[in-house]
């Protein structure tokens, strides 16, 4: 499809990482950053309707239910 657009990003470091993910309306890419490094390294890639699945249940765009623990843990498939 087109180009990649961030869709979701942690509103704060998690230790020293932070994670987003990003999408072209097909695949979600799912991505981290160190600190030390200036570049997303994509950690996965699912389907944009695993996505959407996901971030349902778990209530992804509630702002009172902004665990960062949570997207870090679908991020790296915990």
């Amino acid at each position: 499809m087109g180009r990649y657009k961030v869709i979701h990003q942690n509103t704060a470091w998690l230790g020293q990482w932070m994670y987003r993910a990003t999408s072209n309306g097909l695949d979600v890419h799912l991505q981290e950053l160190n600190v030390r490094f200036s570049t997303w390294r994509t950690i996965r890639t699912v389907r944009f309707s695993e996505w959407a699945k996901w971030a349902e249940s778990v209530e992804l765009g509630n702002p009172y239910n902004d665990n960062l623990a949570t997207f870090r843990d679908f991020v790296l498939d915990q």
